[in-house]
């Protein structure tokens, strides 16, 4: 069966004998421009790699014709490499790997670190949403970058919310003879220039203090809040899991996804809010917690249309159309997901509790009443909050 060599390459390390064997062998030679620059073989034969649909496609009209192909990588070709593409498209029992060191581990041995300390992520072809959590909560990163997401725009990134108690290394042109380490104070990052390829290590310089999630620490309108204990009880009915698809409606503050966060630094979090004004509170709190989410200025369902089938939906607002949103949302979550709903309107539960009995959708409904302290004169007494009834739905 003819199958497809992918081979690992990295500048400054050679070739093994068996990747050199692989390559004089091949009719065909697939590669990224700085990778061809580390060929020794018939140019003729090499197609560069500017696109990945295109060179997919060409890929796939040569292994039509049997032809044998090499397909040059950056380092380990599944690490974020070209190699999981084709597996993807192939299938991996067409694909024969052939991994080579790569940048991160000569990154990190030449500073010194041990790989297993280190969380890696790549903006290289990516985008920079959601990097301000990750790097708040791995706390030691490595990140592969190209020209769009530099080490200046991150660093500018880092800045914006609020993340600048980190060193910040960046790598240049690693395995050239031009190749430069130099460490920064963030700010000073901002505004250097920097030599491509390169790469960033960022490691926290003391440990954060723990973000106080207190009501008072939220930018809002009229103190519209989910309350700070009733969002514990709702995060924990919500069960929610690193790398989980979030739906928060009427998000008001964004208070119920900035705590999810905490639990969900890799997945994807999105705020839907008609009020443009609460919107701009929500991008404040995010900036100030270190929390990069998805805000979607707009009203549910509409505006629910172009999102990720969501793992979990918390609804903290419907504008008088939770049966509506109910159903959308009911229809787009996954399998084992879970609806969390808060209301404190008697009308609003009848609502909802018709629209899952009729459906035949079982729930769990939680009163949660709340007192807090209140000074008088001088002494104390306890002062109730609103109470909020909390119904919880999966999805089976």
């Amino acid at each position: 069966m003819n199958k497809i060599n992918v081979v690992g390459s990295m500048p400054g390390f050679g070739l093994t004998d068996v990747e050199k064997m692989i390559i004089e062998n091949a009719d065909v030679i697939f590669a990224g421009t700085r990778n061809i620059e580390l060929l020794n073989v018939n140019k003729k034969i090499v197609r560069p790699i500017k696109k990945l649909d295109t060179a997919l496609d060409e890929i796939k009209d040569e292994f039509n014709k049997n032809k044998n192909i090499v397909v040059i990588a950056s380092g380990n070709p599944l690490f974020y490499g070209i190699g999981t593409a084709l597996i993807r498209n192939f299938g991996a029992e067409y694909i024969n790997i052939v991994p080579h060191i790569g940048s991160i581990d000569v990154a990190l041995s030449k500073l010194k670190i041990p790989i297993n300390t280190v969380h890696a992520i790549s903006v290289h072809g990516r985008p920079i949403k959601g990097l301000a959590q990750r790097i708040k909560h791995y706390k030691r990163v490595i990140i592969l970058t190209d020209k769009i997401n530099s080490p200046d725009k991150i660093a500018g990134y880092m800045i914006e919310y609020g993340l600048t108690n980190f060193r910040f290394i960046v790598l240049e042109r690693l395995g050239y003879n031009d190749e430069k380490i130099r460490c920064f104070n963030i700010k000073d990052a901002l505004n250097s220039k920097f030599s491509d390829p390169n790469l960033i290590f960022i490691d926290e310089i003391e440990n954060f203090s723990p973000d106080d999630l207190s009501d008072k620490n939220f930018s809002m309108i009229n103190e519209n809040i989910t309350k700070e204990e009733i969002r514990h009880i709702s995060v924990s009915k919500m069960a929610v899991k690193n790398g989980d698809i979030i739906w928060d409606i009427g998000s008001g503050t964004g208070s119920v996804s900035i705590e999810a966060c905490r639990y969900n630094y890799d997945g994807g979090i999105y705020c839907i809010e008609k009020n443009s004004m609460a919107c701009n509170n929500i991008e404040k709190n995010m900036k100030k917690f270190s929390c990069d989410l998805n805000i979607i200025n707009g009203e549910a369902p509409d505006a629910l249309y172009n999102l990720p089938d969501p793992d979990i939906v918390f609804i903290g607002g419907s504008g008088g159309k939770i049966a509506e949103i109910l159903d959308y949302s009911y229809k787009r979550l996954k399998k084992n997901g879970r609806i969390v709903v808060n209301t404190v309107l008697i009308g609003n539960l009848n609502k909802i509790i018709s629209y899952l009995n009729s459906n035949k959708i079982g729930y769990d409904l939680t009163q949660a009443l709340i007192n807090r302290n209140h000074t008088i004169k001088n002494d104390m007494m306890l002062k109730p909050v609103d109470p909020v009834f909390i119904l919880t739905a999966v999805k089976k």
